[in-house]
């Protein structure tokens, strides 16, 4: 069970912008040291699997895990996957740069704690660092609780990709045409018409310039994995 009146709260951190994560590092110490609660930035990693590998070798877990979204290789989403597979109660309040609804959904829906955008205060991210670890949740405001509460309950879902439609979706940002898109894949053109048509069915989209508008969107295009044609 937590202490009631905690001294420190140890955090990790990932985010691949060394300055942006060393900068809010020190900003939470200093601002914390005028609290009760006072914040030990224990892990820092530039990387999702760099986290995960800090994390496997601590001999002891952070109290909070700032989770940026957009990083190279295992990105936010996934690392978030692989955090509640591994440590199931550990806390995490992720991060981004853009507010996004989209993301916000991905996020709570791989079982995020709280959600913030990078352009709040300082004072925010204290406080969001504060009610994770006391709460166990924490949103910047009422409309985006309700959000992450529909989540939750499964009134808003995910929608479901197969492994061959989330293979898929980054050729759709580039210049082939489905009959090299189905020898890129090692597949028929058949396959391919029946991969995009139930992609435009799942993601609620009519034309492929929206698919892609639409996975980039949503992080589910990454653009640094996007195959060259």
């Amino acid at each position: 069970m937590r202490n009631s009146t905690p001294t420190t709260i140890r955090v990790a951190y990932a985010d691949d912008h060394a300055m942006v994560r060393e900068g809010l590092c020190e900003l939470l110490t200093k601002m914390s040291a005028r609290t009760e609660e006072k914040i030990e930035v224990c892990i820092q990693a530039s990387t999702g699997l760099e986290l995960l590998e800090k994390l496997e070798k601590a001999k002891e877990l952070p109290d909070v895990c700032l989770l940026d979204i957009h990083m190279p290789g295992l990105n936010g989403f996934d690392t978030m996957v692989e955090l509640r597979k591994r440590w199931q109660h550990l806390r995490v309040l992720a991060i981004t740069v853009f507010e996004n609804e989209h993301h916000l959904i991905r996020m709570i829906a791989r079982g995020a704690d709280g959600f913030i955008v990078k352009n709040n205060s300082g004072e925010q991210l204290l406080k969001g660092v504060l009610s994770v670890y006391n709460t166990g949740a924490y949103y910047a405001d009422q409309a985006t609780m309700k959000l992450a509460h529909a989540v939750k309950t499964g009134r808003i879902r995910e929608p479901r990709l197969t492994q061959l439609e989330q293979d898929f979706l980054p050729f759709v940002c580039t210049d082939l045409t489905y009959d090299e898109i189905a020898e890129k894949m090692g597949t028929t053109r058949p396959s391919i018409d029946g991969l995009r048509v139930s992609l435009f069915r799942k993601l609620e989209v009519a034309t492929r310039t929206a698919l892609a508008v639409y996975g980039i969107k949503t992080g589910l295009i990454p653009l640094e994995l996007t195959p060259a044609a």
